[in-house]
């Protein structure tokens, strides 16, 4: 037998009977056991009674319960698609309003960004704006300007060479080389000089 919330939304689709037998007292049946059991002729009353067992097999929902449930289902979804997404506009508000409460005009002082802005603003402004990015340096390995007036005692050879590649500066004067050595056998010059050497040290050295 069904209870009386399965009575409410639910109803029978299908059932299937059998019989059993119920002790209903001496002379009150319409049956006596014996190896079997066999009607009485009528007015004779026997021990037992023969009762009908109704047995469900399924069950279907009424169609009033299905609306009512998908209602129920509806206003559940509403009501937390509601609460999802006012959390998520509370959020946002707030997170708006903290990003407007670093941010910097990236336009305003930006003639003299160099003195006049902060490190946050240059920070700021470069990684959002490309601007107040401070230039970047190269260092070089020698200044070829420092000592200039003493580079060949006060320079070393590292500078000296470095300067002298890349500057033109501190370069070892060149000296051309002679093609006579106008000392060697002076004291016999007439005879012992060539007609080549002679003119060139006459020349060259007087």
């Amino acid at each position: 037998m069904a209870s009386g919330c399965e009575q409410v939304c639910f109803e029978h689709d299908g059932e299937a009977r059998t019989y059993k037998w119920d002790e209903v007292g001496a002379g009150k049946g319409a049956y006596e056991k014996v190896t079997t059991y066999r009607p009485l002729p009528q007015g004779k009353g026997g021990d037992f009674d023969r009762v009908e067992v109704k047995t469900y097999t399924s069950w279907a929902c009424r169609g009033i319960c299905m609306v009512l449930l998908l209602f129920l289902l509806m206003a559940l979804a509403g009501a937390v698609a509601f609460w999802y997404f006012q959390k998520d506009s509370g959020d946002g508000g707030r997170r708006e309003i903290r990003t407007t409460s670093l941010a910097f005009d990236c336009k305003a002082g930006y003639w003299n960004w160099e003195k006049g802005w902060s490190e946050q603003k240059k920070f700021y402004c470069c990684r959002t704006a490309q601007r107040g990015c401070a230039a970047p340096t190269t260092s070089l390995p020698f200044d070829c300007d420092a000592g200039f007036s003493n580079w060949q005692n006060g320079w070393s050879s590292a500078k000296k060479q470095w300067c002298c590649s890349h500057r033109g500066r501190g370069c070892a004067p060149v000296v051309a080389s002679s093609p006579y050595d106008c000392h060697a056998g002076l004291s016999n010059w007439q005879a012992g000089w060539s007609p080549s050497k002679k003119l060139w040290c006459c020349h060259n050295h007087h």
